[in-house]
């Protein structure tokens, strides 16, 4: 066809060589080869002459990709094109360019790039818009490449091929680059597509730019990251891409750029900053007017980043103005002299003019003082840059920037008006005496101000020109000053007296008493006049604040002289939360102050004025010593004999303990214990102020930290009143509620002896506590201690809990019914604990408090008898003691079945061989013959008593009968014999046989009914006999007879004045007794036999009728030892009287 039809050859080369490069790289070489020889006759068609010259080389790229490709990509881009590239030649150089879009190379991808973007020029339209749908993709490949010289030469492509194509051949491109732009790809794809959408927007022209910038805009401040690093990426390629045609948008994209300065993204924070400095580099010289008041603004920003990036660009802007490079070292500040040409400072005056040059001079010197570190290097480096003379440059523009100082000391922004007062103190520090001189009737004048923001920066700025002034400069100008600070003291606003305290700090500092003598009287005369009284405390808080040690001591003593005034009491109160470390010292004596202002008070107004300064002044304690010296104080105070100061002091400690954050715990032991004391302390609103402190203190402790509180409440609680008698603070309502808890705790969750002793410490409460006040905290304390007894605790615990539970049943009795069914459960089975006798024994006593609660008996009664026939020795006799109390206090109740059950016990018991058993039975049979007829009783007796010689269960019965029912004998008329019995066992060799009889013989003369002669004369014979010498030989035997013979004595000695002729030669000889007890008891014996405690009548009747030595020996004895005792005994009695009298 080369040869044959030429003309149509060169038509179909775009649709033939595309398909024929395809079979170069065939694996048969023959075909490679007429690929070859084809692609050679092709060549001869091409008619453009410059591609004509290229064939050869172009072939070979077509042939051989990997090898010449650049070598094809090179000879194009030397080649210089005169006539246009027809569409043969265009089928020749598209599959090259391609090839070289897709090569992993960055170098060969430029250059296809830069050539593709040529061919728009070189070729007409209708030839290069077949090779678009192949050429395009590439190119966007190419356009997020992660090379930046690759991407802008893709971009400047695709935007030169918009441009001469028009949009039309590219109908989705914009959309899909601001797609990309949206999109949360890489960084790298967004750069791209903002560089491609910049080239393709300029390309396109300002109209099609002025449709989306709107949207560019918007995206700018988008919500996402991501967007908004997009959209300002594309803010820095716009002004490149459009040059001066961009200019009037310049307005419209500074604002979001400035925004992005301060993102929190540091992607957009960057992208900002470059799309400024691209601005810069574009319009430096024309858009000035437009680009240096949005940077103005920028340098007082509230955001620090914003500031930051703002000195940057205003730097950049300066250095484009003026021609300087910027490269200026910024080390130190004390620099005046830099290498700024008069030439450069010349150009920016003519630039920028006098009054805007001078503007951002004084804002770049304002700035320097900025309140974040990298701001001030970044302006304290375009400032040496700029500036040649700083001080004389400082002086030029000072009056300018005094308004710009004004105007950030009026600012809101309390960061503004700082670095505003800091600017003030370098130009104090730096220019000395030469600025004081204007600068301070400035200031005084903005005191005048009616914007309070502004007043408040004239403060600052005091402080600042005083913290950098010398002292000399200070003094000189102190008259001036303290007039100034003074006023600002008292002004309305609270920002401004915050900042005119600051300044009092700095002119003390300075000028020492003078500031006080000065300003202080003035603020006192002014807390008392009414009409800025308000204004003047709060300045003194102010003051405090800054300066509390040296201000508080000249305050306290008009404020707490006593009795306190409600206006004071107010005044007081707002100062002491800003003492701090000030009020440790003062702490007693304001206190104190308070203390007796509220004894004294009558006024309800003031009395509340004076709680709520007495509230926060313990609320301002913040210190170990602070802490540390209120305890003393209160320690001490508690112990007054004055009821009001004891009060007081209590109130003191609810108070604080119920408010404070502090930890006071180590005092909390110490606090129980004294408060407890206190409940019984006899001024009632003593006690009350000392319950409400304990219930604050005990609140105040963590659950973890009762446990420890438990013995030393206990032995607290123990230590006050008498167990039985009601101690005042436990009857008041919720009595016990402060201790209660504390208790309840240890006994449900402490170690065995914490639970002991809570268990201990309830008994104690109750045994001080009114029925009445126990009535609410009674489900409290019975439901854990039942539920406790009922685990596997130590038998030390289980006793504990009985013997409260006993207590409690004695005290509210009524009030434990619906614990009853419970309660019986639980001490039956604790007196069958093998392991106590003391759990036994009391489990048997709360057994016998509780039955005269029951109605019904005979279940119990019956249950004890088949336990005292089944259980162990030990458990038996616990056992048989708690049948006895029962029968003792509900023996009328039994039924007949349970009587015989008794009788079955008894009987048993009687000749039980153990000694236990049988005086648990003897006992049971007194209590039964108490409730039994006496005609019922009397086989019982014939055979345990009256049968037989006397034994040990036979007198131990008559001794239990004669206390329950002593009157059974008599009736039943063996009164005599039962004395014979007594009178024989006296005589036993036994001791437990004789001892027995003797106590039987002194429950008889005991009891008035038996006071026969016959009867005492044979009772007292006996007694004599065992008081000579007892047939037991064993001392305890007399004593015990002696014992009998004083306690009858002491009842009815009258029965025994016929016999003292028997009885006291055998005392007085028993008072020569070597063994001690023995001759003690006839001692007292003789007191009372003889009535001495009533005379000596019987005494002298007594010697009347003995021998002359014998009575000579009696009165010796008389006056050497019984005299003493009647005197001690006398004192005894004078005193328990004494006693009875006060407690009545």
């Amino acid at each position: 066809m080369a040869f044959c039809a030429p003309k149509q050859l060169s038509i179909s080369l775009p649709t033939i060589v595309p398909r024929l490069t395809t079979v170069l790289s065939d694996s048969h070489k023959e075909v490679q080869s007429a690929a070859n020889e084809a692609l050679l006759h092709f060549g001869e068609v091409i008619s453009n002459p410059e591609i004509q010259a290229l064939v050869p080389i172009l072939l070979r790229g077509l042939s051989d990709p990997d090898k010449n490709t650049n070598a094809a990509l090179n000879s194009l881009l030397e080649t210089a094109f005169v006539h246009y590239i027809d569409a043969p030649s265009l089928a020749l150089v598209m599959p090259i360019l391609e090839r070289g879009l897709k090569e992993r190379s960055t170098e060969v991808k430029k250059k296809s790039s830069q050539i593709v973007g040529n061919m728009s020029s070189l070729t007409d339209v209708k030839d290069l818009v077949p090779y678009l749908p192949r050429l395009l993709p590439s190119l966007k490949e190419v356009l997020v490449d992660p090379v930046p010289e690759a991407r802008a030469t893709a971009a400047k492509s695709l935007g030169t091929m918009v441009e001469k194509l028009g949009e039309d051949k590219f109908p989705n491109l914009v959309n899909e680059l601001v797609h990309t732009l949206k999109s949360d790809t890489s960084g790298v794809d967004r750069q791209g597509a903002a560089q491609g959408l910049s080239e393709v927007l300029a390309g396109l022209g300002l109209s099609r730019l002025e449709g989306l910038l709107s949207e560019i805009v918007i995206n700018a401040t988008s919500p996402k990251s991501y967007v908004r690093e997009g959209f300002i990426s594309l803010l820095i390629y716009l002004p490149a891409t459009f040059g001066l045609r961009f200019q009037p948008y310049l307005g419209r994209i500074i604002p979001p750029i400035l925004s992005g300065l301060a993102d929190e993204s540091e992607y957009v924070r960057d992208a900002s900053l470059r799309a400024g400095q691209m601005i810069i580099v574009n319009y430096a010289t024309k858009a000035v007017d437009l680009l240096l008041p949005e940077l103005e603004r920028g340098l007082f920003d509230d955001n620090w980043r914003i500031r930051q990036s703002s000195v940057q660009l205003m730097g950049d802007l300066l250095y484009r103005i003026t021609g300087i490079s910027g490269k200026v070292t910024a080390e130190g500040e004390e620099e005046e002299e830099t290498g700024v040409t008069e030439a450069s400072r010349k150009v920016l005056l003519q630039a920028l003019g006098k009054e805007r040059r001078d503007r951002v001079l004084a804002a770049l010197y304002v700035v320097r003082q900025d309140v974040s570190g990298l701001v001030r290097q970044s302006s304290l480096h375009v400032w040496k840059s700029i500036v040649s003379n700083t001080p004389r440059t400082v002086k030029e523009i000072l009056p300018i920037m005094m308004g710009l100082i004004i105007k950030n000391l009026a600012s809101p922004s309390f960061e503004r008006r700082q670095v505003a007062a800091r600017t003030l103190g370098e130009l104090v520090r730096k220019l000395g005496e030469s600025v004081m001189s204007e600068i301070i009737p400035i200031l005084e004048e903005g005191l005048e101000s009616p914007e309070s923001d502004k007043r408040q920066g004239v403060c600052i700025g005091l402080s600042e020109i005083m913290s950098t002034a010398g002292k000399v400069q200070v003094i000189d100008y102190v008259d001036s000053i303290i007039p100034a600070v003074r006023k600002a003291l008292v002004d309305e606003s609270g920002e401004v007296r915050e900042a005119a305290a600051q300044a009092f700090d700095t002119l003390q500092q300075h000028v020492g008493d003078k500031a006080i003598d000065e300003i202080l009287p003035t603020l006192l005369n002014s807390l008392q006049s009414g009409n800025d009284s308000t204004y003047a405390l709060e300045a003194l808080k102010e003051i405090m604040t800054v300066r509390a040690n040296v201000v508080f001591p000249v305050l306290i003593p008009n404020l707490i002289t006593v009795p306190i005034t409600a206006f004071n009491a107010r005044a007081l109160a707002s100062l002491v939360t800003v003492a701090g470390a000030a009020l440790n010292k003062r702490l007693s004596n304001i206190l104190t102050a308070l203390m007796e202002s509220l004894s004294m008070e009558t006024d309800e107004a003031v009395i509340l004025e004076l709680q709520e300064t007495e509230r926060a002044l313990l609320l301002s304690i913040d210190s170990i010593e602070g802490l540390q010296n209120l305890m003393i104080m209160l320690f001490e105070a508690v112990k007054s004999d004055e009821p009001a100061k004891r009060s007081g002091a209590c109130d003191i400690v609810a108070i604080f303990c119920s408010e404070t954050k502090m930890d006071f715990s180590r005092y909390t032991t110490e606090w129980i214990r004294v408060l407890v004391s206190l409940l019984d302390d006899h001024q009632i609103e003593v006690v009350k102020s000392a319950w409400n402190a304990l219930n604050a203190v005990t609140k105040s402790v963590k659950k973890d930290d009762l446990e420890q509180l438990v013995i030393p409440l206990r032995r607290s609680v123990k230590g006050v009143g008498v167990p039985g008698v009601d101690l005042p603070g436990f009857c008041l309502p919720k009595g016990i509620s402060p201790i209660l808890p504390i208790f309840s705790h240890g006994l449900m969750y402490g170690t065995a002896e914490i639970r002991e002793q809570s268990a201990l410490g309830i008994g104690d409460l109750i045994q001080r506590t009114s029925a009445d006040a126990l009535r609410p905290f009674v489900t409290q304390i019975t439901g854990p201690l039942i539920r406790i007894i009922g685990d596997r605790y130590p038998p030390q615990v289980k006793a504990a809990i009985l013997q409260t539970l006993s207590l409690l049943l004695e005290k509210v009795s009524a009030l434990l019914k619906p614990f009853l069914p419970q309660l019986q459960r639980t001490f039956v089975k604790s007196l069958t604990d093998p392991t106590s006798a003391l759990v036994r024994s009391r489990a048997a006593k709360a057994l016998s408090t509780l039955i005269s609660l029951q109605t019904r008996v005979d279940p119990l009664i019956l249950e004890l008898v088949t336990g005292i026939k089944t259980s162990e020795p030990n458990v038996r006799e616990t056992m048989l003691s708690a049948l006895e109390s029962i029968v003792n206090k509900a023996g009328d109740s039994m039924s007949e079945a349970s009587r015989k059950g008794v009788l079955g016990v008894i009987s048993n018991g009687l000749t039980d061989s153990s000694e236990g058993m049988v005086v648990g039975a003897a006992r049971l049979l007194g209590s039964l013959c108490k409730h039994i007829p006496s005609q019922e009783s009397m086989p019982l007796i014939t055979t345990y008593i009256l049968s037989g010689e006397p034994t040990q269960s036979s007198l131990l019965a008559i001794n239990a009968i004669l206390v329950e029912a002593p009157r059974i004998f008599f009736d039943l008329g063996i009164h005599k014999e039962i004395v014979n019995i007594v009178s024989m066992g006296s005589k036993s060799n036994q001791p437990s046989i004789a001892d027995n009889a003797i106590i039987a013989a002194g429950k008889i003369l005991l009891t008035e009914l038996y006071h026969e002669q016959n009867t005492i004369s044979h009772l007292v014979e006996a007694l004599v006999n065992d008081v000579r010498e007892p047939a037991t030989l064993v001392g305890e035997t007399k004593r015990l007879a002696l014992g009998v013979f004083r306690v009858i004595g002491r009842k009815y000695p009258q029965i025994l004045e016929p016999h003292l002729s028997e009885i006291i030669p055998q005392i007085m000889v028993c008072a020569r007794d070597r063994n001690i007890p023995v001759k003690l008891a006839s001692e007292r014996a003789l007191v009372h036999v003889l009535q001495l405690l009533d005379g000596e009548n019987v005494m002298q009747n007594y010697l009347s009728t003995t021998d002359s030595q014998t009575a000579k020996t009696f009165i010796d004895f008389h006056k050497r030892v019984l005299s003493k005792l009647v005197s001690q005994e006398q004192q005894k009695i004078e005193q328990l009287q004494a006693v009875v009298i006060e407690i009545a």
